[in-house]
């Protein structure tokens, strides 16, 4: 072919290398794999539970959880307590006086605001009475009643604990007034004061629960002889509570 048509020798070789490599490119050798054998179900027990069956089945925990739902978050609380209020400074106590003026009745309430930061703000009241025996050469024999009234601002921090606990911190500056009364006789004197509380607080529902504190105040009465034993300085009490009581949450 080259001899009769020596034109087309170069062009055919051309075109035949070029199928020659168009079929090496595009070729692509088949691989047979064997088929792998699947592992055979495992066989159980009557009565036994496999890993995946156990994985499936829930936790003690998860069945609370969807058993007993997490409680509506609430940002106010109004709390009213009553309890016993103890007197810790020294009150001068009259030789004709019968009783502890330093033991008695205390009652509180508040009305505590926290953001979703569990930080906020309240009101505080806080009030304590006691009354003991008194009799003089002037006044006949009759019940002398002591009480402190107390209002305040305060910082409340809290702290959630489990589905139904949860812990608070308030400290606060007010006003407060100590007064006495004998019959148709009365006294009182006004001076300012600090408090610091714990509280604890058990979920009942949604918007009731049921708590605990202990307060601490100290309260001063500048220039003002009250039946403390430094009359002549700067008088003040400290008075330590602890009150139970009931909360209204919303």
């Amino acid at each position: 072919m080259n001899k009769r048509y020596p034109g087309l020798a170069r062009p055919f070789r051309l075109a035949v290398l070029l199928l020659l490599l168009s079929a090496l490119v595009g070729f692509t050798p088949k691989v047979y794999s064997t088929p792998q054998k699947s592992d055979p179900a495992p066989v159980t027990a009557p009565g036994e539970t496999t890993t995946a069956d156990a994985e499936a089945v829930p936790t003690p925990q998860l069945r609370n959880t969807a058993t007993h739902p997490a409680f509506q978050s609430t940002r106010f609380a109004l709390e009213v307590n009553a309890g016993y209020g103890m007197v810790v400074s020294e009150i001068e106590k009259l030789s004709n006086m019968s009783g502890n003026p330093r033991r008695g009745l205390h009652l509180n309430a508040a009305l505590r605001w926290a953001s979703q930061k569990q930080a906020g703000v309240g009101l505080r009241y806080s009030g304590y009475f006691s009354s003991v025996q008194y009799s003089d050469y002037f006044t006949p024999e009759g019940r002398l009643k002591l009480h402190i009234h107390y209002i305040a601002p305060e910082l409340v921090i809290r702290q959630q604990v489990g589905r139904r606990w949860e812990l608070h911190e308030t400290l606060g500056v007010g006003y407060a007034s100590y007064g006495e009364s004998l019959r148709e006789l009365s006294e009182s004197i006004n001076g300012f004061g600090g408090h610091l509380n714990f509280g604890a607080e058990y979920r009942l529902s949604n918007h009731l629960a049921l708590g605990l504190g202990v307060t601490g105040y100290r309260i001063i009465y500048p220039n003002q002889e009250i039946l403390t034993t430094d009359v002549n300085a700067t008088a003040g009490i400290t008075l330590f509570s602890i009150n139970g009581g009931i909360r209204v949450l919303f």
